[in-house]
């Protein structure tokens, strides 16, 4: 996301290796992680490893209870603008973990613009 911020495009070859250690370590991805990734993707405008965003979904999906309202919306945010369809699984636990969230915890959603920053 750093490099976004800063205009620069990475190399394929880095983007390659970054989502190939993604992959290896998608389980141990906690919420946070896996909504910032994605979101970086998103902003780099890079070509995606189909394998990763599954895996970052089904992730996603498992840990659900555990996002906060700002990375369940930073995760979709991020699907949507790589155009990427959600997996009905991940949006079954989305929905549930927002049937959950506390009162009070609902923050209003960023622009795209704030995003991306």
């Amino acid at each position: 996301r750093a490099l976004a911020k800063m205009d620069i495009t990475p190399d394929e070859a880095l983007v390659d290796a970054m989502q190939a250690r993604a992959m290896e370590t998608a389980g141990d991805f906690e919420p946070k992680g896996v909504a910032m990734l994605m979101q970086a993707l998103a902003v780099m405008e890079t070509r995606l490893d189909a394998g990763l965003v599954v895996a970052m979904q089904g992730r996603a999906a498992a840990t659900a209870g555990d996002f906060k309202s700002r990375e369940v919306v930073h995760l979709m945010w991020a699907l949507t603008t790589m155009g990427v369809v959600p997996d009905v699984g991940l949006v079954a636990a989305m929905e549930a973990r927002a049937v959950s969230v506390p009162e009070g915890e609902l923050t209003p959603q960023k622009s795209e613009e704030e995003l991306r920053r």
